[in-house]
């Protein structure tokens, strides 16, 4: 199946239905010379099978990324550069970016500054990565800050369904997605999940396919700022002592659930945030604050992200966004974390 997704004032063809290995049969690469960027771990499961796939194709290169989601770093685009100045000059180049968020975020880039005839298909390995194809941007990291970003530009996004099939730690992962897309998009959608995904093993037996309609459809009208939800919560993780205890899903999901009860103490909307995280928590999630992060550490942490500049979404409502600017004072941020903390006591019991 193909359809267009609106990035960046173009369509972009978007094909899922049908596998990478079948397209890539299909394609014709006779002029390009082909650079597959991929993390070692997929390049171990999966280059056998593609290379194979690609026939008798003489001009195939592989450029190997580090597994962690934050691959798109300076040193790692240096890396590429240099790969690619040992390379024959004067042919058109195919950019295959077949892996995480890094590898697609390291692809666009790339495409988009590259001084070669250049085309790009990009191959998400997991919903989290899809949804990063999705994004009007691509940037490069430094020391876990974005210090380069551009509009991204591709040809074709692909999701191989037989690619993704993730169970155990990897659902819960991408289950993020789409609870960032409820929050932050619509009400309704979050009651759908919670219906659908009551427990955990509905949530592991339960494909994600049938909802990748709704997730486009969020993402084409507010995909930066789903994607934003939580950031800088999450960073403030990064900057703290002990944060490195919190694996990076860990700091995203937390940053999530922190932002989201804070714009519910602000604006006072009504949301039970006890029964989600109940919910939350019966899925697999580890709900707990590690006891290892001091609080006021990570208050001034936070509050240090706003004065350089991060930007904080705020929700009067859930799925709907306010415009104003609001930013929370150090009491109500700890007072916010606390009353996470006593939540979860509650829940634990």
């Amino acid at each position: 199946m193909k359809i267009d997704y609106y990035l960046n004032a173009r369509n972009i063809p978007l094909v899922y239905g049908e596998t990478f290995v079948s397209l890539v049969k299909k394609a014709d690469f006779h002029a390009c010379r082909i650079i597959l960027i991929t993390n070692q771990r997929y390049y171990d499961l999966f280059s056998e099978k593609i290379n194979h796939a690609l026939g008798t194709h003489q001009t195939i290169n592989w450029y190997i990324c580090r597994n962690d989601v934050h691959c798109n770093t300076m040193s790692e685009l240096e890396g590429i550069f240099s790969f690619l100045e040992e390379l024959p000059k004067g042919q058109s180049l195919q950019l295959v970016g077949f892996g995480n968020e890094g590898v697609i975020q390291l692809t666009s880039f790339l495409r988009k500054t590259s001084v070669y005839p250049t085309a790009s298909w990009l191959v998400p390995l997991s919903i989290q990565a899809f949804s990063q194809a999705l994004l009007p941007f691509a940037a490069i990291e430094w020391q876990n800050k974005t210090v380069m970003s551009v509009t991204a530009e591709v040809q074709q996004i692909i999701y191989d369904f037989t690619l993704t099939n993730k169970k155990g730690a990897g659902k819960l992962v991408d289950f993020m997605v789409f609870l960032r897309c409820g929050i932050v998009c619509s009400h309704d959608f979050l009651q759908q999940l919670f219906k659908n995904y009551p427990d955990q093993k509905r949530l592991q037996q339960t494909s994600f396919n049938g909802m990748l309609d709704k997730l486009l459809q969020f993402y084409e009208i507010a995909g930066p700022q789903i994607n934003q939800f939580g950031q800088p919560f999450e960073q403030a993780f990064l900057r703290t002592e002990n944060g490195h205890l919190l694996s990076g899903s860990m700091k995203c999901f937390l940053g999530m659930l922190l932002h989201l009860l804070w714009c519910q103490e602000t604006a006072s909307f009504e949301f039970n945030f006890k029964n989600f995280l109940t919910w939350l928590a019966h899925l697999g999630f580890p709900v707990d604050f590690p006891k290892e992060i001091f609080l006021s550490d990570y208050t001034e942490n936070m509050m240090q992200q706003l004065k350089e500049g991060a930007s904080l979404i705020f929700l009067s409502d859930i799925g709907q966004q306010q415009k104003n600017t609001v930013q929370p004072t150090p009491v109500q941020l700890l007072t916010t974390i606390e009353n996470y903390q006593k939540i979860v006591a509650e829940i634990r019991g």
